[in-house]
């Protein structure tokens, strides 16, 4: 990595957003993309309605919404969906959202409320007090979707505002650091990534495959995770969980309530895998989309 790379990366994030217009750009490619799709549908096809915010070309929504023929808005009315890739809801927004809006009650997806409602339903933490924990720990921001961890030796002398600091879990398997991504959709996991990472959290070189979950998870793990995601109000969305190879145990370190297309799939895996994700949403949603 560069010294400029690394010194952006040092930005806190509102300022990267800021100095590379990023949200322009995103809204000006959001409404293209919602332009371009909602063109090939007829107006009187069913719409599902985002807010506050409008799906990126990426979003894993977007492609299954293609495939079902349903038209993107942004109405107050009508079948709603809380839409955001940030880590709070705007109270305010949350408020003009109707109580039956998808993901509605999915307030607060922040490293530590995830830690919080998974200590509390699985009874064990991944989050340490680097003040006084010896050894690698696991530094990263609170927000969601930053990506910025790394690793520190602790104990440290202070902590970092807006820092989480979490342990470091060894999710090694094989020769490969392995990741769970499980699919939710309101009580039910139709489908499960496994990412591999060639060491943890290395996004150079990884590969994802698309999963059964009984493949993955027992029978109670399946109901540990639709309980925390219950918990957390994560109607439509997808999970990081880590499982520690020494123990067993897993960890659910993520909520993600806007996801993206998945990256470093094949081509041939998500088009095997898209469709089965929008039937699913269908059956699933069924209801919604006809209000």
């Amino acid at each position: 990595m560069n010294i400029v790379r690394r010194a952006w990366n040092r930005l806190p994030p509102n300022v990267r957003r800021d100095v590379g217009l990023r949200d322009l750009r995103q809204s000006v490619a959001s409404s293209r993309a919602i332009a371009a799709h909602n063109a090939r549908l007829p107006a009187s096809a069913p719409t599902l309605n985002f807010f506050p915010e409008r799906p990126i070309p990426r979003a894993q929504l977007l492609s299954m919404l293609a495939m079902l023929g349903v038209r993107i808005g942004s109405d107050r009315g009508g079948p709603q969906i809380a839409w955001q890739r940030g880590t709070w809801l705007n109270p305010a927004d949350q408020a003009q959202l109707p109580d039956y809006a998808i993901n509605r009650a999915c307030a607060d997806v922040s490293k530590s409320r995830v830690d919080e409602l998974w200590t509390g339903i699985a009874g064990y933490s991944i989050a340490v007090d680097p003040l006084v924990t010896s050894g690698p720990l696991v530094e990263k921001s609170e927000e969601n979707a930053v990506h910025d961890w790394h690793v520190v030796n602790g104990p440290l002398r202070q902590r970092k505002a807006g820092m989480v600091y979490q342990r470091l879990i060894d999710a090694i398997v094989g020769d490969v650091y392995l990741q769970s991504r499980p699919v939710i959709m309101r009580g039910h996991i139709p489908l499960h990534y496994e990412v591999h990472f060639p060491r943890q959290h290395w996004r150079a070189d990884a590969r994802m495959f698309p999963r059964d979950v009984g493949e993955v998870y027992s029978a109670p793990e399946i109901e540990l995770i639709l309980a925390f995601a219950s918990a957390i109000g994560l109607e439509y969305g997808e999970l990081d969980v880590l499982r520690e190879t020494a123990t067993g145990r897993l960890f659910v370190i993520d909520a993600n309530p806007a996801p993206v297309r998945p990256h470093h799939i094949t081509r041939d895996d998500e088009a095997t895998m898209l469709p089965k994700m929008a039937d699913a949403f269908a059956d699933i949603f069924g209801a919604d989309l006809a209000r």
